[in-house]
């Protein structure tokens, strides 16, 4: 009787987790194009706090935080290092989730990528959330954890965690704002060599 209880929770936990995943992918999936203010928590950098923010037209986007940015035309990429005057070209990786370097999957839980359960009530940036902890299937990403707080007024994103493998605390990620609709110009997600003169091309394609 009571591991009968136990898969009724567990089983109840997951329906729980799934349907705000699904929900919530379905908000970010309907925008299109939008815009997201984030702020990222790294703990022991200096300064921990780093804001930044991306834009989104369906597969392709723009990203800047501090001295990075990430131009994507939907199929290739060019992060640009500033500090380093490097930019690294390589080919988009569909499987990847992070949100600092594929924001148009980065709320896509729910094709078998990642397990997923729900954590309870949690407050997070003074919000009431639902908390859903996630792992990833491939243990060779070098990602042991993501936890996901989501409004639950709104069914968006507040917070996002990533605990790295061997890693003592998670980098935080802190969804600002978000802009559906945002328009922006066609050029922004294209990569201009020559905004970037002496800069060193780096091509991992």
């Amino acid at each position: 009787m009571t591991m009968l209880c136990l898969t009724a929770v567990v089983a109840g936990a997951d329906e729980r987790s799934s349907a705000l995943l699904d929900r919530l992918s379905s908000l970010i999936g309907g925008y299109g194009n939008y815009r997201v203010e984030f702020t990222v928590y790294v703990p022991g950098l200096a300064p921990q706090q780093i804001e930044g923010y991306y834009l989104v037209n369906g597969d392709k986007y723009y990203i800047t935080v501090e001295d990075r940015e990430i131009y994507c035309d939907g199929k290739l990429k060019y992060e640009v290092s500033g500090a380093d005057r490097e930019v690294t070209l390589d080919r988009v990786d569909p499987a990847d989730r992070n949100i600092l370097s594929n924001p148009t999957r980065a709320f896509e839980f729910l094709d078998g990528a990642f397990t997923h359960a729900y954590r309870g009530e949690a407050t997070a940036d003074g919000k009431r959330c639902d908390e859903v902890v996630l792992h990833p299937s491939d243990k060779t990403l070098g990602l042991s954890e993501v936890t996901l707080d989501v409004d639950r007024a709104t069914g968006l994103p507040v917070r996002l965690s990533y605990r790295l493998e061997g890693s003592d605390a998670p980098i935080g990620i802190g969804i600002d704002r978000i802009v559906p609709g945002a328009a922006a110009d066609p050029a922004v997600f294209v990569f201009d060599r020559s905004r970037y003169k002496g800069f060193e091309i780096i091509d991992f394609r």
